[in-house]
């Protein structure tokens, strides 16, 4: 069970402290920040938390998150692990959102670890539309660490799609394999249709592929 408030001075709360930092900023309904987070909220192309989101202060020492699903009101504490983790994420990437509109020479480089951690498999998959749409839209840079077959399969349909690998165009995905020895690594090539030229170390792409034989 998850905590229905979320204490400012809890600096052990990553949660906690982005939704202060959001509130801090001043962002006002129907600013660009605002309108991100509702956009990857909704169920048709976001992380399917719900269709709005309201935060209220609580005795000037804690927040409230509720979320708006089907015209329901749900604490964000009720939801799963999965919305939590996508309203961690969006209140992050929405306060970096609204610095660059302030600042337009404001342009971070931002990391993440395990971005994919409790969403379901399709929801993985978003995030490389997520990320991509804030770096064309907002100029922002992402080193992304994931263990996510998903997002990075999704990369390589957003590369074909797009033709990010037939020229002028530029690839804006770039994949480096940490081999599981932890002593390698090399470039992943994409090919024109999404593909990749090399491959993964074993134990990673090749597992479903091995278990779907197994099931022969």
């Amino acid at each position: 069970k998850q905590p229905a408030l979320y204490a400012i001075r809890d600096r052990n709360n990553a949660l906690a402290q982005a939704i202060d930092d959001y509130q801090q900023l001043g962002v006002l309904p129907g600013e660009e920040a605002h309108r991100f987070i509702l956009q990857w909220l909704s169920d048709d192309e976001g992380f399917e938390v719900g269709d709005d989101f309201e935060v209220v202060m609580r005795s000037g020492e804690a927040y409230e998150v509720n979320v708006f699903s089907h015209g329901t009101k749900i604490p964000l504490s009720d939801k799963g692990m999965g919305s939590i983790q996508a309203m961690l994420l969006l209140f992050r990437l929405a306060c970096i959102i609204h610095k660059t509109k302030v600042n337009p020479a404001y342009r971070p480089i931002v990391i993440i670890e395990e971005p994919e951690l409790n969403l379901h498999p399709k929801l993985q998959s978003r995030l490389a539309d997520l990320f991509l749409g804030v770096h064309r839209k907002h100029g922002v840079e992402f080193i992304i660490e994931t263990h996510s077959e998903y997002a990075i399969r999704k990369t390589q349909a957003l590369v074909k799609v797009n033709e990010f690998e037939v020229p002028p165009n530029e690839n804006p995905f770039t994949i480096v394999y940490f081999d599981k020895d932890g002593l390698s690594t090399w470039k992943m090539k994409y090919r024109p249709d999404g593909r990749f030229e090399n491959e993964f170390g074993e134990g990673f792409y090749d597992i479903s592929g091995n278990l779907t034989l197994d099931l022969i």
